[in-house]
């Protein structure tokens, strides 16, 4: 069982929306990005259909496979297509709560009038990072950034909201009350409060000499919450990649990004590996 997710109340489906966000999404590409671009081939005499069958399909296989190691597991159902040569048509992705493994460990489709059918092994394309009995979908990569992805969400939401607040001057408009009358005061307060309102649009503000109008910016350049998202995406960028970018860091070195490529073969090597 993943603790993360037992806390958060989540499936390891919905760990795929943190696909969405920009620092997550640019992590996963990077690492797909290096295992994508390597090249391969079919040793062999006459392996052109098969290298030609294995082409149609690999980029999808491989996004299959390395799917199991942002949710720990991944199932892709394989579309074969009958011919001379019978090859895989299709990888499609399949949803991995609907699958599970017996006691034999062999895969069953959980069918949704609550039966089970056990599943031909080669009509599925399966993916598993370090699965057993008590955490039998295995170790979800994205569980371990969920919390960073959840902190650094809500303090952009505050961020835009300190922006939306202080990116333009506090208006501090001064009157002198020239009624008894607590009603007409508070008209007149009113219309004035109106007009310096759109002196911020415009620019432009008539007032009598008794009037004063100031703009007061903010004493506080949002710094705190600056600080705050670059360490919950440092975070984020520790998990996925093991470590921090250059261009995250306040000083970077050549020495730093030849440590960051170095990282950088090291993760790809294991992704290929695991593939």
């Amino acid at each position: 069982m993943d603790e993360v997710l037992k806390r958060a109340n989540l499936t390891r489906s919905d760990l795929l929306k943190l696909l969405y966000d920009d620092e997550i999404s640019g992590c996963v590409s990077r690492r797909a990005a290096a295992v994508m671009g390597n090249p391969w081939h079919i040793e062999g005499d006459s392996t052109d259909w098969l290298y030609a069958a294995v082409s149609a399909v690999y980029e999808d296989a491989v996004r299959v496979m390395m799917q199991a190691l942002w949710i720990g597991s991944s199932i892709g159902e394989l579309i074969w297509q009958d011919g001379e040569q019978k090859t895989i048509r299709a990888v499609v992705p399949r949803v991995i709560e609907q699958f599970k493994s017996d006691a034999d460990g062999n895969l069953v489709w959980k069918s949704p009038n609550g039966g089970e059918v056990a599943v031909i092994p080669e009509k599925v394309l399966r993916g598993a990072v370090n699965v057993n009995k008590t955490n039998p979908y295995g170790d979800a990569l994205l569980s371990r950034v969920y919390w960073a992805w959840f902190a650094k969400n809500y303090a952009e939401q505050f961020w835009n909201k300190f922006a939306e607040r202080h990116a333009s001057p506090l208006t501090v408009i001064k009157s002198a009350v020239n009624t008894a009358n607590r009603d007409e005061a508070q008209r007149d307060l009113a219309a004035l409060a109106a007009a310096g309102s759109q002196a911020v649009a415009d620019g432009v503000v008539a007032m009598s000499d008794q009037d004063s109008i100031e703009f007061v910016e903010a004493n506080n350049d949002g710094a705190a919450h600056e600080k705050y998202t670059r360490h919950q995406i440092q975070r984020i960028q520790k998990t996925l990649l093991g470590r921090v970018l250059t261009s995250e860091l306040e000083t970077g070195s050549r020495a730093a990004q030849e440590t960051d490529d170095g990282f950088t073969q090291s993760i790809a090597d294991a992704d290929l590996t695991f593939v």
